[in-house]
């Protein structure tokens, strides 16, 4: 388990995640989808992932 992850999702609506070891590379995966994704950081004390940057995307 790494320490961020980006939480994404698929043209078909489906959530994938993709998981990175820092704060920098999740942010460069997120900026490349326009904003449909959000990046997570994992909480060793309550042992799960929590959102630290929101999509941005607009309905």
């Amino acid at each position: 388990m790494k320490d961020y992850r980006v939480r994404y999702w698929e043209q078909d609506g489906q959530e994938s995640y993709v998981e990175f070891e820092t704060m920098e590379q999740a942010q460069i995966f997120y900026n490349s989808l326009d904003g449909m994704a959000e990046i997570q950081k994992y909480v060793e004390e309550i042992h799960a992932y929590e959102a630290v940057v929101y999509p941005t995307f607009e309905f």
